[in-house]
């Protein structure tokens, strides 16, 4: 008998998606081999795991559609605790990973973290993270590291303190360049890095905390499901990882041989 469930680790979270049975099997397991393609270097064995959240995907009519006097619309999900939440699985996979970001969203905060948008990569031994708006280079910097860079991350970071120390992990959602995913495995966070697009190749240390708590905010993906305790949270967990981290400026234009130099 086929296995009907998926589990799988984030961030130190345990997640389990459950797959009800149903007459319409074709779109369900449509669903559930993208998922186990997505989430490969993701999964666990669930013997003796206690898991932190639950999705069940399930056939719902109330998730398909929903309605207003001037607009029919599908919700993405429905979440029925604060550890369990049911989708439909006519939802797409770009639905699915919505939902996705949204609950490790809402874990990561609960337990002194939170989402980044940056750009990752295992550099001669060492993370770097790379972080900026858009179109400020997250993207182009780790591609010219290559080929001796691994890239970690293109879009999502999942930071998370644990002990004295930030960690951060890959992200199971589907980032827009793909690349080899190992998700069990997180990296004690050492060398952060702004980026400013320019002619010359240097860094410099960022001195003000005071700069670095108006961008920052733009940086971090905030949860679409606002309460004010999350929200609480997350400036909470945002203002202390500024306060116990050191930035640096990093100015860079496309030589990749003064880039390799310099970092």
């Amino acid at each position: 008998m086929t296995q009907r469930s998926i589990y799988f680790q984030a961030a130190g979270f345990n997640i389990k998606i459950e797959f009800a049975k149903s007459k319409r099997l074709i779109a369900n397991d449509r669903l559930r081999e993208a998922l186990i393609k997505q989430l490969s270097g993701f999964m666990i064995e669930s013997k003796g795991i206690v898991f932190d959240f639950t999705i069940k995907v399930v056939y719902c009519p109330e998730l398909l559609f929903g309605r207003t006097t001037k607009v029919i619309y599908a919700p993405i999900f429905n979440q029925l605790q604060t550890n369990k939440a049911e989708i439909s699985y006519y939802n797409s996979l770009d639905h699915f990973n919505s939902a996705l970001l949204e609950i490790l969203n809402q874990l990561l905060i609960k337990h002194n973290g939170f989402i980044l948008h940056a750009s990752a990569c295992v550099f001669q031994g060492k993370p770097l993270i790379f972080l900026g708006k858009t179109n400020n280079g997250k993207s182009t910097v780790v591609q010219l590291l290559l080929p001796e860079a691994k890239i970690l991350a293109d879009d999502h970071l999942l930071v998370r303190r644990i002990k004295n120390d930030y960690n951060f992990f890959q992200s199971p959602l589907i980032e827009r360049n793909p690349y080899p995913k190992f998700g069990l495995i997180n990296y004690r966070i050492d060398s952060l890095y702004l980026l400013q697009k320019s002619k010359c190749c240097e860094t410099k240390k960022v001195a003000s905390k005071d700069y670095l708590a108006k961008l920052l905010p733009k940086l971090v993906a905030f949860p679409k499901l606002v309460s004010s305790d999350l929200e609480n949270n997350l400036s909470r967990n945002v203002g202390r990882f500024i306060e116990e981290q050191n930035f640096q400026l990093l100015s860079f234009g496309l030589d990749k041989k003064k880039l390799k130099a310099l970092l």
